[in-house]
């Protein structure tokens, strides 16, 4: 998964309640609504157990900050020039 795919999940699991439960109760049918395929036997098989929303807002706000700084440094390597 590409880093806005996983942001657009965790966004969705933080944001969406009922995508939260679908994604508890059933992982398979609910990543595959979003174009995921996750194979059954990858499920834990004492089923999905998900962190609080605050953590996972905490990860998003990781991305966001590592993107933040890929931007700076792709700035930076532009403007700085060469020989």
């Amino acid at each position: 998964m590409e880093r806005n795919e996983i942001r657009a999940l965790l966004l969705r699991i933080v944001e969406e309640p009922g995508f939260r439960e679908a994604l508890i109760a059933d992982p398979v049918y609910a990543l595959a609504q979003i174009g995921i395929t996750l194979d059954p036997y990858e499920v834990p098989s004492d089923g999905v157990k998900l962190p609080p929303n605050a953590e996972i807002e905490a990860e998003l706000e990781a991305l966001t900050d590592i993107v933040e700084a890929g931007k700076a440094h792709i700035h930076a390597l532009l403007t700085l020039g060469g020989p």
